[in-house]
């Protein structure tokens, strides 16, 4: 049978750092609203440009947060695992 370890605090430490790194580019790329250009059609084009960048940002910001929130949540169930084995091991050993 295979073995693997998982370090629930390991997890917390990269959910921290995806968080962290949103954060960052959250500063980096935020968008100010476009001004008059000279031309309507310029400047709406502009304007909707703009707006379809910050909704693919929002959108990947969200995801951002997911992945975090799952390494979040992943710990936690490492944790409730070894919790459980370890509980259920020792009923075992007590049943001998």
């Amino acid at each position: 049978m295979q073995k693997f370890t998982v370090e629930p605090e390991a997890l917390r430490r990269a959910a921290y750092v995806v968080d962290a790194a949103a954060d960052h580019a959250g500063v980096q790329t935020s968008l100010t609203p476009t001004r008059n250009l000279g031309h309507a059609r310029l400047s709406a084009a502009a304007e909707e440009l703009l707006q379809s960048l910050t909704g693919g940002w929002t959108e990947a910001t969200t995801q951002i947060d997911a992945v975090a929130a799952s390494l979040r949540a992943t710990a936690q169930i490492y944790e409730r695992a070894d919790a459980d084995g370890e509980r259920d091991a020792h009923a075992i050993g007590a049943q001998r």
